[in-house]
């Protein structure tokens, strides 16, 4: 199980995702969580959140991932679990029926989220990804042993630590863009449809302005409600032509492995009768 926490960062670090989406996409189903847009902007971890008294009570579990990735010392305070962000890691604008606020409030409200918890020590940052353990998919059951599944099955709705590791200061990033006033309000959503990066929705007179990359890689500009629907929904179109095609093409597909399963048993069928036949060659 370690290991395959261990391989979800890496593809998390390299899409730029969190570990708990690449975790969520690949071994398990994604039911709708608890009610979160009833906050104001909906990002920031409180005491007032329901989720709080949760997570504070992982601060030994957290403090325990830091010394097992090689951090001694590492004490979590209050201050530091009151840096989450709240990230939607299932957002596709496409699917919503206005940019309006209360729209907005409506989904993600219903959508799955997860929080984002970054904790400076010294020039470096570490984020601790939590969220709720949810119910594998078949995909899941197929990569995990037993016991890991009913480890799993056990954490089903609870509030748990995902990964931890160094990264960047998402919670920064975030409060940096709600400083400089261009927004009544935000939310971050991951997940659009097309996108490999994590966005800061702004919220402006009472409907969704415009997102902004928190990634440091990507440009700053705000990119409109109209033009990441049109991106969203052309990502959606692609994706399920593709699946489309796998379909109708499954025994195609199943029929050309086989034949280079066939073709690459063969070759090493060949490989080592030359090899024999040649250490007989040098012993005569």
């Amino acid at each position: 199980m370690r290991k395959l926490l261990k391989q979800a960062r890496v593809l998390s670090g390299m899409a730029g995702l969190s570990l708990a989406m690449v975790l969520a996409l690949s071994l398990f189903n994604t039911p709708a969580m608890a009610d979160a847009g009833q906050y104001a902007g909906g990002y920031a971890l409180t005491k007032s959140d329901p989720d709080y008294s949760g997570i504070h009570s992982l601060i030994p579990e957290m403090e325990k991932w830091a010394e097992n990735s090689g951090l001694s010392g590492v004490s979590i305070s209050d201050d530091d679990l009151e840096n989450g962000i709240r990230v939607y890691s299932d957002f596709d604008p496409s699917t919503i029926k206005s940019n309006s606020l209360s729209q907005i409030r409506s989904v993600t409200a219903k959508g799955d989220y997860i929080w984002e918890i970054p904790v400076s020590r010294g020039r470096k940052t570490y984020t601790y990804t939590v969220g709720f353990g949810m119910p594998l998919s078949d995909q899941g059951k197929k990569n995990l042993s037993e016991a890991d599944q009913k480890a799993i099955n056990e954490d089903e709705g609870k509030l748990k630590v995902y990964s931890f590791g160094e990264d960047s200061d998402i919670s920064a990033a975030v409060r940096k863009i709600s400083a400089s006033g261009a927004y009544d309000s935000l939310y971050v959503v991951a997940g659009i449809p097309g996108q490999i990066d994590m966005y800061v929705l702004g919220i402006k007179d009472g409907h969704a302005a415009g997102f902004v990359p928190v990634s440091k890689r990507a440009s700053s500009k705000e990119i409109s409600w109209q033009t990441m629907c049109a991106s969203a929904k052309k990502a959606r179109a692609a994706d399920s032509q593709i699946s489309t095609g796998a379909s109708s093409h499954g025994s195609t597909g199943s029929g050309l492995m086989l034949s280079i399963g066939i073709i690459v048993a063969a070759g090493l069928i060949i490989v080592l009768t030359l090899a024999v036949l040649s250490r007989k060659h040098k012993t005569a």
